[in-house]
C-alpha cells in the first residue's frame, strides 16, 4: 500500500507533471474548437490551460499579503523566460505573431482604464494617453529583450477578457467583442503550447507547488 506520509515514495505524481497533464488536456480541448468551432470556448480553455501552469500554492498569510493573480503569473512568466533559451521572445517579436500581440496591446477593451472611463469619466480621462504609452514601453521591453515584462503586460490585456468573460460581463459568441476575442485566442494559441514545452524541457526549475494536488490513487484519471 502506499504510504501518503512518506514523501520520498516515488510513487506520488510530479508537482510539475500534474500542471503538465492539466494544462496539455484544456489546451487540446482549446485546439479542438479551432479555427472553425466555438471562440469563447477556445479561450476559456487556453485560459486554464495557463492557468493550469502558473498557480500555485502560496504560503499562508492575510488575504492582504497574498499576491494578485497577475502577480503570481508574473513570477511565471519570468520563470519561463529565463529558462526559455529565446524562443518566447522569438515567438512574440517574430513577424507571424507579433501584429496580433501589437494589436492586444492597443485594444482599448483590454485595458481597465478605459472602462473606468465608460463608468466613471472623472477617474480615468487620459485612458488613451496611458494605453499608447503602455502599448509603446512594452515594445520597447520587447526591444531591449526584457521579455517577461512584455509578456506580463501582454497577459494583464488577457486577464482582463478573462474576467469580462468568466463574470458575465459579455455574452456567448458576442458580435461586440469578435474581433478581440480572434486576436486572444490567436495570441493564446502561439504561446500557451511554446510555454508548456519550456516547462516540459525544464521539470527541475521553480514551477511551484500546484494547487488541488492529486492523490495517487486518482492519478490515472488525472
Amino acid at each position: 500500500m502506499l504510504d501518503m506520509s512518506n514523501p520520498e515514495d516515488k510513487s506520488r505524481p510530479d508537482p510539475v507533471e500534474v500542471r503538465l497533464r492539466r494544462a496539455r488536456v484544456w489546451c487540446a480541448r482549446a485546439e479542438a474548437e479551432r479555427p472553425e468551432g466555438d471562440l469563447d470556448v477556445a479561450f476559456l480553455s487556453y485560459w486554464i490551460a495557463f492557468n493550469a501552469a502558473y498557480a500555485q500554492v502560496i504560503p499562508p498569510a492575510s488575504r492582504e499579503d497574498r499576491p494578485a493573480d497577475w502577480e503570481v503569473f508574473r513570477t511565471y512568466l519570468q520563470t519561463l523566460t529565463t529558462h526559455d533559451g529565446g524562443e518566447i521572445h522569438e515567438a512574440i517579436s517574430g513577424a507571424r505573431l507579433w501584429p496580433f500581440v501589437n494589436a492586444v496591446l492597443k485594444d482599448k477593451h483590454l485595458f481597465p482604464p478605459f472602462w473606468d472611463n465608460v463608468h466613471d469619466r472623472s477617474t480615468a480621462r487620459n485612458w488613451q494617453r496611458k494605453l499608447d504609452w503602455s502599448a509603446r514601453d512594452a515594445h520597447e521591453k520587447l526591444s531591449q529583450r526584457n521579455t517577461h515584462e512584455t509578456l506580463t503586460v501582454l497577459f494583464q490585456r488577457i486577464y482582463t477578457l478573462r474576467n469580462q468573460v468568466a463574470h458575465g460581463g459579455a455574452r456567448w459568441n458576442s458580435p461586440y467583442n469578435r474581433k478581440t476575442m480572434k486576436t486572444t485566442v490567436q495570441v493564446l494559441a502561439s504561446l500557451v503550447p511554446l510555454f508548456i514545452t519550456v516547462m516540459e524541457n525544464n521539470p527541475k526549475a521553480c514551477w511551484g507547488t500546484p494547487y488541488y494536488r492529486v492523490y495517487p490513487i486518482y492519478w490515472p484519471d488525472e
